[in-house]
């Protein structure tokens, strides 16, 4: 295990900005191995800074075990389960599992050794993610640019994906550092503090993205009601005169994000149509075996074998029902839930707005969005 904690930092900064430039890899190497790259650095990076003997005594003693020994087990089951049902099942869904629980072993442990200098750490993750808004906001203006892997999506505004390898990846690295520069700037009010806020959260906005949105608003809506003050009203003013002044500056980008906005909580939405297709066909494939175990197991995922694919279902809690069961998903989830014991209280509700946008969208599977959620605790202490 490092000990010093400069290096401790510079390993977790790697490591975060791995989790974050997934594309960037791929251009030059291909997907699968900038999948193998970024998830065996960011493993290689932090397993250096893990106290093991703590770790062990912390799984052999604590709920964290339980969890963790039903997930496993009930997760072998269900490959036996899917391999008799279906005749195989996909690997790289073990990957996925073994890579939260590292995470949150890894953020159990650095916690509690305060290894890392969150101070600086938060910092370097701002710089990353302003690189990646920089890149997102000249694929936006449509400039003669790189054309880096993971689709940018067109409404008349484009979608990027910046260099984190999908435009479904970059909006929940954008909406989580928005939440946390939000509860920072409630913290620590200043020009600096509120300006970062600021910026990440108009950055988000045009991404069009619902899924990250969903966890900017729920915080964003949280703080209004519980801090509502002449402070928090005179916000309110402000940000309602500014998206007024963006409406008429810019008309039809204003009518589009609009569109994505409120047009979330309809069915007959744009995305919303098909995500809703995908749920009933989801729940259909659903059967009593599921509640003790998975017959889907790594095959009703995006990292499933195209050749055996079952294809997915846009709901993380779905999928893990499909895949483990619905004893290893609360498990699961519960083991998610824990880094709330990690986390200063105010910093609380961004766990709880991603645990609840992963059980509406299928981002569980989403590693930038496991490793900054996951971590969340290392670059919020103290800040």
């Amino acid at each position: 295990m490092i000990k010093n904690v400069k290096i401790a930092n510079l390993l977790y900064i790697l490591a975060f900005t791995l989790a974050c430039i997934r594309g960037l890899i791929e251009f030059y190497l291909g997907k699968q191995l900038a999948f193998i790259i970024q998830s065996g650095g960011i493993i290689f990076c932090l397993a250096l800074l893990v106290n093991y003997k703590y770790i062990f005594k912390l799984i052999g003693s604590t709920i964290y075990g339980l969890y963790i020994f039903l997930i496993v087990i009930l997760g072998f089951i269900s490959i036996m389960a899917t391999v008799f049902i279906n005749g195989n099942f996909g690997p790289n869904y073990i990957v996925l599992i073994l890579f939260t629980i590292f995470l949150i072993l890894f953020t159990k442990s650095a916690i509690h050794k305060n290894l890392i200098a969150s101070k600086y750490v938060y910092r370097a993750a701002l710089i990353v993610c302003f690189i990646l808004s920089l890149v997102a906001i000249a694929q936006q203006l449509r400039m003669d640019f790189i054309e880096f892997p993971g689709h940018t999506a067109d409404f008349g505004l484009i979608r990027p994906q910046s260099i984190t390898g999908s435009f479904l990846h970059y909006p929940l690295i954008i909406a989580i550092i928005t939440c946390v520069s939000l509860v920072r700037s409630i913290k620590k009010p200043g020009f600096f503090s509120v300006g970062i806020f600021v910026y990440f959260f108009i950055v988000l906005i045009l991404t069009l993205s619902r899924s990250g949105m969903f966890i900017v608003f729920f915080v964003l809506i949280y703080y209004t009601i519980k801090k509502f003050n002449k402070s928090t009203l005179l916000f309110l003013v402000a940000s309602v005169l500014v998206i007024f002044a963006f409406n008429i500056i810019f008309p039809v980008e204003s009518a589009i994000i609009g569109n994505r906005i409120f047009g979330s909580t309809s069915i007959n939405s744009e995305g919303n149509d098909s995500r809703y297709e995908v749920w009933q066909i989801g729940i259909k494939m659903l059967s009593v075996a599921n509640l003790f175990f998975g017959t889907f197991f790594g095959l009703v995922t995006n990292s499933a074998p195209e050749q055996y694919s079952k294809g997915v279902v846009e709901s993380g809690f779905l999928q893990q029902f499909l895949n483990i069961g619905l004893i290893a998903t609360i498990s699961y989830y519960g083991l998610l839930w824990r880094t709330n014991k990690l986390l200063a209280p105010e910093y609380k509700i961004i766990l709880v707005a991603c645990l609840l946008q992963s059980c509406i969208y299928q981002s569980i599977e989403v590693i930038p969005f496991l490793f900054l959620l996951l971590t969340l605790p290392i670059y919020t202490l103290k800040t």
